[in-house]
């Protein structure tokens, strides 16, 4: 007897704008880190996971008919006497004139998360014709077959007062015990959900909390390799506020999966409807920790880490430590001044890049810049890092946005800035450095400062 896992349909008609419900879709980013988090634990138990998608076809669609339904017969016992069974609507098909999940629609597809959970975790795929998934499917046999006996079966995925529910009471009458994680599973409105909910823990079986789940599975298989949820990193190649949480991440050693995103695409992979769920401003970084929290704008994800995982590597010190604390918080958010006036250098891959208002904006930006940097020269003649003589969460805020100009074509010994030359060098050869590195920024990029020298100082000096 094993535990397994069914993730019902989780595809493009019910989830995603694109799909039939349109703005009336049900957002599930939050559902799927949760269930990332019990895949992984599912996977590491080797219990089965089994994903199960629906094909509508038009014979049901468009029957003329009366609702065409498929009755499951309720089993002897007492156990089962004063339960009720699927209704008509739970024992049918979608019928009427929106056609959800046609076969071969990109309705009927998984989106690309949901399709990368999937490929990673799920046993096999099913296809169902009607609300149930174990109505006029291989379900049933394909969980025998697989030693899963009477389960329990834990329940993820759309609708909660449809498919879900219409499949749990089914397995409830074959015989299996019934779990339903409460964070894995949605509706078009949460009092939909709340209301199968209520219906599932009378008659059919347990909502509960992903985090119970865990707790479970960690007593259950003490011979099973450990589960490793999933912490996950939306990111943008070279972005300064990426490039700041990677680099915190690394100095605490916590382990994450990077989800990139391209922001030179058409279009912008940041502007999508399935990241817009995730973070309405379409802007990275974005975290998504293990138990499901989302954190966006990376000055908060770095206060979030250093709040929640300060050990084994502190970046703050305590606040008992009045000054020493003063010092790190003051320093982290003056690094904004630097990342602001910096922005505007990016004027300089514009075609027109020489003419008014550009050049005006790009003069102001570098000597700005050029004063910003004379703050933090000063700042390292007493100490090696920016806050005082250990790395902090200052320098994870403050050292990409260094970097970046070094990597743009800036020679900090050239002009005047010994001290944060050698802080650069001392910082780029930390490992946590080493691995936040941006892909391909290990040699100097397109040199943007021979431009800027060009327009501010009247010719190229480098």
């Amino acid at each position: 007897m094993a535990p397994a896992l069914l993730i019902i349909d989780l595809q493009n008609d019910f989830v995603s704008q694109s799909g039939v419900l349109k703005d009336k879709h049900i957002p599930i980013a939050g559902l799927l880190s949760h269930l990332s988090s019990a895949c992984a634990v599912f996977k590491a138990h080797r219990w089965p996971i089994v994903a199960i998608r629906s094909e509508y076809l038009d014979a049901q669609i468009n029957s003329d008919s009366q609702n065409p339904v498929r009755y499951l017969s309720r089993p002897p016992g007492d156990k089962y006497r004063d339960v009720p069974t699927n209704d008509e609507h739970l024992s049918g098909t979608h019928t009427g004139k929106r056609r959800f999940c046609a076969p071969g629609s990109e309705g009927a597809a998984f989106p690309a998360a949901v399709q990368e959970l999937v490929t990673e975790y799920s046993d096999t795929t099913i296809t169902k014709k009607w609300f149930s998934a174990f109505t006029d499917t291989e379900l049933h046999a394909w969980l025998q077959d697989n030693k899963v006996e009477n389960g329990p079966l834990y329940f993820a995925g759309v609708t909660a007062n449809n498919c879900v529910l219409a499949s749990l009471t089914d397995a409830f009458f074959y015989g299996y015990q019934v779990r339903v994680i409460r964070e894995c599973v949605a509706a078009t409105n949460p009092k939909l959900s709340q209301d199968a909910f209520k219906k599932i823990e009378r008659y059919y079986g347990n909502v509960l909390s992903i985090q119970a789940l865990l707790s479970s599975a960690g007593a259950s298989a003490s011979t099973a390799e450990p589960a490793h949820p999933r912490r996950t990193l939306y990111w943008v190649n070279g972005s300064i506020p990426s490039w700041r949480v990677m680099l915190c991440l690394a100095r605490k050693k916590l382990p994450y999966t990077r989800k990139r995103l391209h922001v030179m695409s058409t279009p912008k992979e940041t502007r999508s409807a399935e990241f817009a769920a995730i973070n309405p401003r379409c802007k990275t970084p974005v975290l998504i920790d293990e138990d499901g929290t989302v954190v966006i704008e990376s000055m908060a994800i770095l206060q979030y880490l250093e709040t929640y995982y300060p050990s084994p590597e502190p970046l703050m010190p305590q606040p008992v430590e009045k000054e020493s604390y003063k010092t790190a918080l003051q320093r982290f958010h003056e690094s904004e001044n630097l990342h602001n006036v910096i922005e505007d250098i990016g004027l300089l891959y514009l075609p027109n890049w020489k003419e008014s208002p550009n050049r005006e904006r790009i003069v102001d930006a570098y000597r700005n810049t050029i004063a910003e940097l004379a703050f933090w020269e000063g700042y390292l003649v007493t100490s090696e890092f920016v806050a005082g003589k250990v790395f902090s969460l200052a320098d994870c805020a403050l050292y990409p946005c260094l970097a970046y100009l070094v990597h743009r074509g800036l020679d900090l010994g050239t002009k005047g800035f010994a001290m944060l030359k050698a802080y650069y060098e001392r910082v780029r050869e930390m490992s946590c450095a080493v691995e936040a590195l941006p892909l391909k920024y290990e040699t100097v990029g397109k040199n943007l400062f021979l431009r800027i020298y060009e327009i501010a100082e009247g010719a190229p000096k480098e």
